[in-house]
């Protein structure tokens, strides 16, 4: 009996203590986790802006400052312009291509409008017009081995339409990085290092550096020579097609008009008929 008494006392007393400790510790509120500053990813170079983690580089376009993204915000790079704008989400690779737009879309409050799917840089794509009370634009999402690739690009809603060509080449100015040199093997009489540079790497002035990274004495192409296309400036990995060292083929000149009192063709033989008595 006694020793019941003393359990009984010291639950009242262990009671007693934990309500006063609760009447006298002071009440505040947790203070609000502190958003972590996000790390700097990928490099810019005069002409692109590089991230090798991910795989993918951003062309420039003339014009565009590079956008990083602030503390609070959740893209990797953006470009802009004059109240243009493009920036660049990863997202997991795991999740479905129209999941992930749509989740994207509700995050960011954009209502979405003709969704579909594409193929891009040879891999299945998606992409849909986003649009919010301000600004209206493209979004477009690529299924890469490592991550999702989720880019858009916005101008304002009455400049939109007018916009949308450049907006587009925005997007198409984000590619994948090679992963590794192109072999490319001369198919064709006409072909040369400037139809290469062209095709490959999306720009001319690159052939100088075509003919240094294969140290070639002569920059004149022979059939079946074969050319590598390094990897850092890869825009396109597909062959060279014969459509486009036929394209590139200067034209020849047209013969000038004929003067009009000059005659336009050879004159008709006359057949001379015998003379005579019929």
């Amino acid at each position: 009996m006694l020793l019941k008494s003393l359990r009984a006392f010291l639950s009242w007393l262990v009671l007693g203590l934990l309500f006063m400790g609760a009447g006298c510790a002071p009440v505040s509120q947790a203070p609000a986790p502190q958003p972590v500053p996000s790390q700097p990813r990928g490099v810019l170079e005069s002409e692109r802006w590089l991230y090798a983690d991910g795989e993918v580089y951003w062309l420039k376009r003339a014009g565009y400052e590079p956008e990083r993204p602030l503390a609070e915000q959740d893209f990797v790079f953006g470009w802009q312009k004059d109240g243009l704008t493009a920036r660049l989400w990863l997202l997991p690779v795991e999740s479905d291509l129209a999941a992930e737009a749509i989740w994207l879309a509700h995050r960011q409050g954009w209502l979405m409008e003709t969704p579909r799917r594409i193929g891009w840089q040879g891999r299945p794509a998606w992409e849909a017009k986003v649009s919010d009370q301000i600004l209206a634009g493209r979004l477009r999402l690529l299924k890469t081995d490592e991550n999702i690739l989720a880019v858009v690009a916005l101008a304002p809603l009455d400049k939109a339409q007018a916009k949308a060509p450049e907006l587009a080449a925005m997007i198409e100015g984000l590619r994948l990085l090679s992963p590794g040199d192109v072999l490319h093997t001369v198919r064709y009489p006409e072909e040369t290092l400037s139809v290469l540079s062209m095709w490959y790497t999306g720009k001319v002035r690159h052939w100088p550096l075509l003919q240094k990274y294969n140290k070639l004495a002569c920059p004149k192409l022979k059939l079946g020579q074969e050319i590598l296309i390094p990897a850092k400036l890869v825009w396109r990995w597909d062959p060279l097609p014969g459509w486009m060292v036929r394209q590139a083929q200067p034209r020849k000149a047209e013969p000038p008009p004929a003067k009009q009192d000059e005659p336009t063709e050879q004159p008709q033989e006359l057949e001379l008929q015998p003379a005579g008595p019929k």
